[in-house]
């Protein structure tokens, strides 16, 4: 957070890392591992929940998707999948494809992360075509929903004064996701929303 109250790209990546309900992917040999953690106190006991994992092209194709219950402990991590590279469609190029998870228990904020196969600086996701729309939903407060056609890494809606509950996103091909946003003491008129390999950066009007 700066001097001026600006929240960074680290503040909503450090916010993720710490809620409540987290799932990740740890890299072991010849695979990697999904792991799910609660922050809940241990009264609260173990819950359940429903992991998604999918494996997809940077492109647009999902080719492999798998669904199952899990059983998350609280107050503690579980290993909750461990997938076998060797087991899934061929990876011709892991430069282009990804896995992503998604963990989602009853009373809690979905947790989804994503795994890129090669370090962030080889990959090279093709450019994307963001749209969005922001509707004002009550005073001082509105919502952007904001969709790609193909992998957007990093989206960020930017509107100085603004406070966003969610910034710096990775979106999926065909995904969209609804930022709220509140707008009371924003200090310009004009949201501006982009990816780091967008094809352009999108301005919306403030809604009055």
């Amino acid at each position: 957070v700066d001097y001026y109250g600006e929240r960074s790209g680290g503040y909503y990546y450090a916010k993720r890392a710490c809620a409540p309900l987290l799932v990740s992917f740890k890299r072991v040999p010849y695979g990697a591992e999904v792991w799910v953690t609660s922050d809940r106190p241990v009264e609260t006991g173990e819950r359940r929940g429903t992991l998604k994992v999918s494996l997809g092209k940077f492109g647009g194709d999902i080719r492999w998707t798998r669904t199952q219950q899990v059983s998350i402990p609280a107050n503690g991590s579980r290993a909750a999948l461990r997938i076998d590279f060797r087991d899934l469609p061929r990876i011709r190029d892991t430069a282009q494809q990804f896995l992503a998870a998604e963990l989602a228990a009853p009373g809690e904020a979905t947790s989804e992360n994503v795994f890129f196969f090669q370090p962030l600086r080889t990959v090279r996701p093709p450019t994307a075509s963001l749209r969005a729309k922001v509707v004002a939903t009550a005073p001082g407060q509105a919502k952007v929903r904001v969709s790609t056609d193909l992998f957007a890494r990093n989206v960020s809606l930017r509107l100085p004064g603004a406070r966003f509950d969610d910034n710096y996103f990775h979106l999926l091909p065909g995904q969209a996701k609804e930022v709220t946003l509140r707008t009371d003491r924003a200090r310009a008129r004009q949201i501006e929303v982009s990816a780091l390999n967008a094809r352009e950066t999108l301005q919306l009007d403030l809604p009055l």
